[in-house]
């Protein structure tokens, strides 16, 4: 389960297919995972991510030692989430 404290939290940024720039806004979503899988080098999680019931399937499009950025798309709208761990 990645979730954030006060001090560090999470970022929410997202996309609408209309919109010319990104917005990003700090999130307190807990990504809930029940596996990670390895498909020809891309990194996928299946899991819950609370406030989003309909996503079970993410990529995992960047990661440190600190946190990583997990990507999926909703509609007309790209979602990156950033866990800080």
């Amino acid at each position: 389960m990645a979730r954030s404290d006060h001090r560090h939290p999470n970022e929410k940024s997202s996309l609408w297919s209309s919109a010319s720039e990104v917005e990003t806004i700090p999130a307190t979503n807990v990504l809930n995972v029940k596996s990670v899988e390895n498909e020809s080098g891309a990194i996928y999680i299946t899991g819950t991510l609370e406030k989003n019931a309909n996503q079970t399937r993410f990529r995992v499009v960047n990661f440190t030692k600190d946190s990583f950025t997990v990507y999926f798309e909703d509609k007309s709208t790209a979602f990156n989430y950033k866990f800080k761990l």
